[in-house]
C-alpha cells in the first residue's frame, strides 16, 4: 500500500513540475521520499526530479531578481549617482541584509552612510 501511495505522491509531483508550480512538486516529491519503501531506483529517480524542481525554482528566483533590478535601473537611469550610491543600490537590490556601517561599503571611515544613499 506504501508503495503505491508513493508512486502516486511522485507522480502528482511531476505533474505540478510540468505546470511550472515547482513548491508543489517538492512538497509530493518529499512525501513519496517519506513512504518510499528502500528501491534504489525509485528513489534515485524521485531525488533526481526533486533535485531539478529546486534548480528550476533556484533559476526562476534569479531570473525574477534581475528583471527587477534592471526594471529599477531604467526608471531611474537618469538619477544622477555616484559610483558609491550605485554600488549600495546594487547591495540594496541583491538583498543585502544586515546592518549599514560604513566600513561595510567604503574603507574610508569618514564617510556616513547618509551619503553613499
Amino acid at each position: 500500500m506504501k508503495v503505491h501511495i508513493s508512486v502516486s505522491n511522485a507522480a502528482i509531483g511531476a505533474i505540478y513540475s510540468e505546470q511550472g508550480d515547482y513548491r508543489k512538486a517538492i512538497a509530493y516529491y518529499e512525501k513519496s521520499l517519506v513512504m518510499q519503501s528502500k528501491n534504489k531506483y525509485s528513489y534515485g529517480l524521485i531525488y533526481a526530479d526533486f533535485g531539478t524542481c529546486y534548480v528550476l525554482l533556484e533559476t526562476e528566483k534569479t531570473l525574477r531578481n534581475v528583471l527587477r533590478k534592471a526594471e529599477f535601473w531604467k526608471i531611474y537611469e537618469n538619477t544622477p549617482l555616484n559610483g558609491r550610491q550605485r554600488m549600495m543600490l546594487n547591495k540594496l537590490l541583491d538583498g543585502f541584509d544586515g546592518k549599514l556601517k560604513s566600513s561595510k561599503i567604503n574603507k574610508s571611515k569618514e564617510i556616513t552612510i547618509i551619503q553613499n544613499i
